[in-house]
């Protein structure tokens, strides 16, 4: 049987391990228009759309399209086939961007990773600029390269980009809990998870430095489980970064407490051991070290809450100064070049 037109530059999600059983080849229910004059296969998946939708957005499928269509080759519903070498989720997502069929587009929305991922891997290989870009816009506003930006973030929330990921991102710990307690933070690690993997795949360098500070409010135990499919040279970066992050702050917090005019050296003494005993647990929140005085001050207001009003004071303008010095060293933390040959890559 002749073959159908392919695009071949991706990974092969259509091929098929010699001897195993073919999946049926099944419609795309939300991308399927009835007066199509095109069907792209992506491994078991078609798509019904038009020429002329893909041709505007895409100089490869213009070129391809440019291609005569053998008679004898096979067709759905009277219209040729080309199948693409990308996962049929992937595709499907671009599509639906490209036909205005969710919010995919300048919104300020939550998006599931997996579209984030989508619009970046088939942006840049079907060179559909403004996909990528979009999903950049959002990666950059997540994982930004300055301090005031960072500042602007909730960072109650963590991110404003959704998970798609399976369940093995859960840890063992998590059987215990019900499903509302541990909804966050399981996909605040698996939405990291993705972006890490995504930003090396990519090579996406800028957005490294905010996304290993993420990682850090993590416990170890969980960034080094086998599941998790990190590289060695992403888990080295991440266990050198939050060592010496917690070098940081152990400095930071030792010279806290010890304004000359403290009405109150025993509780203030008391609330600087209280933090630094804080920091051993292994789900202390490293990535607050980053964070404006007010938010700090909020996650370890239990420790924080003993010191005298001098005392709160100056270890607010020591925060102040040296969370700057820290942003500007962050990439130095993770065993990574500098902020300025980070944006040029």
């Amino acid at each position: 049987m002749p073959k159908r037109r392919r695009v071949d530059d991706g990974p092969a999600a259509s091929e098929q391990p010699e001897g195993a059983p073919v999946s049926p080849l099944k419609r795309s229910e939300e991308v399927w228009f009835d007066d199509g004059n095109i069907v792209l296969q992506a491994g078991d998946k078609q798509f019904k759309v038009h020429r002329g939708v893909l041709a505007k957005h895409s100089p490869i499928f213009s070129d391809l399209f440019q291609i005569p269509h053998p008679h004898d080759e096979p067709t759905v519903d009277g219209c040729p086939i080309v199948e693409l070498h990308d996962s049929p989720e992937d595709v499907e997502h671009v599509l639906k961007a490209l036909y205005g069929l969710g919010d995919y587009l300048n919104s300020d929305l939550n998006l599931h990773i997996s579209v984030v991922a989508a619009m970046i891997r088939l942006g840049r290989k079907y060179e559909i600029p403004h996909l990528s870009a979009e999903s950049m816009r959002l990666l950059k506003r997540e994982y930004p390269t300055t301090l005031e930006e960072n500042d602007e973030l909730d960072h109650h929330s963590y991110h404003n980009i959704r998970v798609t990921m399976p369940d093995r991102t859960r840890g063992p710990s998590d059987a215990d809990e019900t499903e509302d307690e541990t909804e966050d933070d399981t996909d605040n690690f698996a939405v990291i998870l993705g972006i890490v993997k995504l930003a090396h795949e990519c090579h996406i360098q800028s957005i490294l430095p905010a996304l290993y500070l993420q990682l850090t409010r993590f416990p170890l135990e969980d960034i080094l489980r086998p599941d998790t499919q990190l590289p060695l040279d992403v888990l080295w970066s991440c266990i050198c970064g939050r060592d010496k992050l917690l070098n940081v702050w152990r400095d930071r917090t030792h010279a806290m407490g010890r304004s000359e005019k403290c009405f109150s050296k025993a509780d203030c003494k008391m609330s600087i051991m209280s933090l630094l005993e804080d920091l051993k647990l292994p789900d202390a929140d490293l990535a607050s070290i980053l964070q404006p005085w007010d938010t700090f001050a909020e996650v370890w207001d239990d420790s924080l809450q003993s010191l005298c009003e001098e005392c709160t004071q100056e270890a607010k303008e020591l925060h102040e100064k040296d969370r700057e010095a820290t942003w500007t060293s962050l990439p130095e933390l993770f065993k990574l070049s500098s902020w300025d040959n980070l944006k040029n890559v």
